[in-house]
């Protein structure tokens, strides 16, 4: 008997998860006006959601949208989320790179990209979100003043990261090579990704970038 995703059908029905670019497009502009709220976080890439979860959940003043590819996640970032009282989270199965066509310029307070695909292969490098004309997308859905905080623990892709910030014109940033746990730091909050990372010994590289 062929394997069944059983997630594919459940992000298909979910009211809260969007995968039609065209209803993603009309939201454009109006984010904030849709959930009620002055504010808007985006996270690209929630992978199974503690820390956009945990992020919605301690801040209700922020309207929370995840970008994220698969569906399990997709349906677990959803349901962790609800879990802590943040059933009005809006969640796009779309790419990262596409975020221009969804958010207005200046639409967006704070963005976080936590452990992407470090993609290590040279020849593979084209693949990861980081380039330069994300981070020019990046700067343009920023209000000004607005946060984008990396993190990654492959030290290729931290270089790499570096590379591209201290050439991008929209950015300043603060560079941490060595990320020590802060007490507030638990599984519950980092993502899986960093969880697994800390406890292998692995060293975090976190880059808080402030729109110029």
């Amino acid at each position: 008997m062929p394997y069944e995703n059983i997630y594919i059908k459940q992000v298909a029905e979910h009211p809260h998860i969007y995968s039609d670019e065209a209803l993603m497009h009309a939201k454009k502009g109006k984010w904030k006006e849709f959930f009620w709220k002055e504010k808007l976080m985006l996270e690209i890439g929630t992978g199974m959601g503690n820390f956009f979860s945990n992020y919605a959940a301690n801040r209700p003043e922020m309207a929370c949208v995840g970008i994220e590819l698969k569906f399990k996640r997709l349906i677990r970032t959803y349901e962790k989320s609800a879990l802590k009282g943040r059933e009005d989270v809006i969640l796009l199965k779309v790419f990262g790179q596409k975020i221009p066509e969804i958010f207005a310029e200046g639409e967006v307070d704070e963005l976080y990209l936590l452990f992407s695909d470090p993609w290590p292969k040279k020849g593979h490098h084209k693949n990861r979100v980081i380039q330069d004309d994300f981070l020019r997308n990046a700067a343009s859905i920023l209000v000004s003043g607005g946060i984008f905080l990396i993190k990654t623990d492959e030290a290729s892709y931290a270089a790499w990261i570096d590379e591209h910030l201290a050439r991008c014109p929209y950015f300043t940033y603060e560079k941490n090579e060595n990320e020590e746990p802060e007490k507030k730091l638990t599984p519950e909050t980092a993502t899986e990704f960093e969880t697994m990372g800390r406890r292998e010994g692995s060293k975090i590289a976190s880059f808080l970038c402030r729109k110029k």
